[in-house]
């Protein structure tokens, strides 16, 4: 890859997406500021309901801290995928179970990352169940329709 960059047949930031430590960098890297953004959004949300003990400090905290147990979902996934001999990649039925594996934890570990924001929001910023959702939702919905218009 290094070579590639060399001679000129790929950019720098091909070769830094697809060289090992860099793209572990890089996915730090876009990891933070999109929890940073998550962060800022929910802020957003905590202004719009007129919450008086806001502090950008504590919700990043709070997204921070929910947001592990999404990551902490891929965790088997990624054991799962090695596990798999590449002669069962190719088949279409393991695929679409595996792709089914895939969606049951994420989805176990956004119930589980919704679970403990709202009850975060509920104890830090004494809200409700209502607003705590809300809050938690808020960068999810405004993230969907900016997919949903530019789509």
């Amino acid at each position: 890859m290094r070579k590639n960059m060399e001679e000129g047949r790929i950019s720098r930031l091909m070769y830094m997406l697809n060289a090992f430590p860099y793209n572990i960098f890089l996915i730090l890297g876009s990891l933070v500021v999109f929890e940073i953004c998550a962060g800022a959004i929910s802020y957003f949300a905590l202004y719009i309901f007129g919450e008086k003990e806001r502090s950008f400090k504590r919700i990043l905290g709070i997204v921070f801290s929910s947001n592990l147990y999404v990551l902490l979902s891929f965790f088997p996934i990624l054991i799962l995928l090695n596990i798999i001999p590449p002669s069962l990649k190719r088949d279409m039925f393991t695929m679409v179970a595996f792709l089914g594996f895939v969606f049951m934890f994420f989805v176990v570990g956004l119930i589980l990352q919704a679970t403990f924001f709202i009850r975060m929001s509920k104890q830090i910023f004494q809200q409700n169940y209502g607003r705590a959702f809300l809050t938690w939702a808020f960068p999810l919905i405004l993230f969907f329709s900016i997919i949903w218009i530019s789509g």
